[in-house]
């Protein structure tokens, strides 16, 4: 993936995708990227129930990744085929990079706040006191769907910086997607908590 925007002040770096197949690769690498903070949360976690809440999530990330990694392939070879097709001539990716003019000018703020929300959501679990607040399985339920949302909400971000008649219709697919699992994810969460519920309940009678 080309064109890189770096801020000195951090170790932030982000891409800006030029090819329907970079959009998807930019999905996996931030659907790793939290899988990495759901790993990191999972070590400080002892409890069985916040453990299962974790895994709920860390199974879907891993799953997302595994259809995003099909999708990209299918987008690569189409873009390899286009190109062929051409004589060599069309390089898609080569286009994209002329109308996006100051696209890194353009995405840089907003997207830059985004990225960093999700790394502050990393460095959080390293705070011994926060850690104490995420003993409720509903807390960590939460921490973990915001992690999730901060993604979608980011791939969200850098879509409008293309212009209208060249959005990539990956950005939609992959929030699609993501927004998808976090509603079974919620699911889940909401059964097993009726679940607890009913048999504190079948306990007292």
């Amino acid at each position: 993936m080309m064109n890189k925007t770096k801020n000195t002040e951090s170790s932030y770096v982000l891409r800006i995708p030029l090819s329907e197949s970079e959009t998807y690769v930019l999905g996996m690498e931030l659907t790793q990227k939290c899988s990495e903070i759901l790993s990191k949360l999972q070590a400080k976690c002892d409890r069985e129930g916040t453990q299962k809440i974790i895994d709920n999530f860390m199974f879907q990330t891993r799953d997302e990744i595994q259809e995003l990694n099909k999708l990209c392939r299918y987008e690569l070879n189409c873009e390899c085929l286009r190109f062929y097709e051409s004589g060599g001539l069309r390089l898609e990716s080569n286009e994209m990079r002329d109308r996006l003019e100051n696209a890194e000018v353009k995405l840089n703020p907003n997207a830059k706040r985004l990225y960093e929300r999700m790394e502050s959501l990393q460095s959080l679990i390293e705070e011994p006191g926060y850690l104490s607040n995420l003993r409720k399985s509903n807390s960590v339920f939460v921490f973990c769907m915001n992690l999730r949302k901060e993604a979608a909400r980011l791939l969200e971000a850098i879509d409008k910086i293309y212009p209208v008649d060249c959005s990539q219709r990956a950005f939609k697919t992959i929030v699609e997607l993501m927004n998808s699992r976090n509603i079974t994810l919620e699911k889940s969460y909401n059964w097993q908590q009726a679940r607890k519920e009913n048999l504190t309940i079948a306990r007292a009678v």
